[in-house]
């Protein structure tokens, strides 16, 4: 729905209320597939794929850098988890870089064997296994805001719908942690028996979709960054592009918020190579929930969706800032 944060995007976006933000799951749950440190790096023995905390700088060789793209599964002590490292270096290459001989992470390999699991120690932040606080407004207050062009999309059934821009507006309760919304998607379209065709929610002006919901802050911990997000329930909606198309839109998203004055906020929402770009976030519990976007066309099942929402906007009606 948008693009970072908050309720703008032109594509569209609807989403169903999935979990509680205070989620129940033991704290002894795996965590999500990120970027995360090696525990006690040992050069060319005990260490990663990346030299950055983003996983972004591919380390040239194996074994000599301090990051790796992994899942922790099972808490070994303090900070630390055993994971299991994602089979595929930054170079797409198939791998194993694992120091252990399985997710105990308490034999190390050694001799022929040595490095040859997909087993490794790494630290894993506090906030990210135990309990925390999510983000905040400092002031409450109404909002409104417009988007770029955007696009919704389900790779699986080759559908897509765009829009050219969009309009929206909501409020805060007064937790200051979630509020209302309402975004209007303009000029909106889709490729449909093969020509481009005008599509708007049922019961609204033509190339208009009209989306409402809840909004929540939430928090990604990604290694020792703090992301804010905003998690958009939107009721499910059903698209009409002509009388032979129907497209239902279903789940949730979620995109990035970043300040840019005191009054104005940016969102992002991207999904690049068709995969969305944020699908999870930690709750006040420290665990971490999933989303995701769902469509079908013409009553059929349906399969996974992404969106991608380009300069989106919201402008508070008084000043206010993000806060934990």
């Amino acid at each position: 729905m948008v693009k970072r944060i908050c309720l703008m995007g032109v594509s569209l976006t609807v989403v169903l209320v999935m979990t509680a933000l205070s989620g129940a799951v033991s704290a002894q749950a795996a965590l999500s597939l990120d970027c995360y440190e090696i525990s006690e790096y040992h050069y060319l023995t005990k260490a990663g794929q990346y030299y950055d905390a983003l996983c972004k700088d591919a380390a040239i060789g194996e074994l000599n850098a301090r990051y790796i793209l992994a899942t922790p599964e099972k808490a070994t002590t303090g900070n630390l988890w055993c994971a299991k490292i994602d089979l595929k270096d930054a170079n797409s290459n198939a791998q194993t870089d694992g120091y252990y001989t399985n997710s105990e992470c308490k034999t190390v390999l050694t001799g022929s064997e040595e490095n040859e699991s997909d087993w490794t120690e790494v630290e894993v932040l506090k906030a990210n296994n135990g309990a925390m606080t999510l983000p905040s407004w400092s002031v409450g207050g109404s909002f409104t805001g417009t988007s770029g062009a955007g696009e919704l999309s389900n790779p699986s059934a080759k559908e897509s719908i765009s829009c050219t821009s969009g309009t929206n507006k909501g409020g805060t309760e007064s937790s200051l942690k979630l509020g209302t919304f309402a975004i209007e998607f303009k000029g909106c379209t889709a490729e449909a028996l093969g020509s481009k065709v005008k599509c708007n929610s049922e019961g609204d002006a033509t190339e208009v979709i009209l989306t409402v919901g809840t909004w929540h802050l939430v928090l990604k911990i990604y290694l020792n960054t703090d992301q804010r997000d905003m998690w958009f329930l939107v009721q499910p909606i059903a698209i009409k592009c002509t009388s032979l198309v129907t497209i239902e839109v279903k789940g949730n998203v979620l995109g990035e918020i970043y300040g840019l004055s005191s009054t104005k906020y940016g969102i992002v929402v991207n999904a690049p190579s068709g995969a969305q770009e944020i699908t999870t976030f930690e709750n006040d519990s420290g665990e971490n929930v999933a989303t995701g976007l769902e469509s079908n066309l013409n009553k059929g099942s349906f399969s996974a969706a992404t969106e991608e929402s380009k300069e989106n906007t919201i402008k508070t009606s008084t000043e206010t800032e993000l806060i934990n």
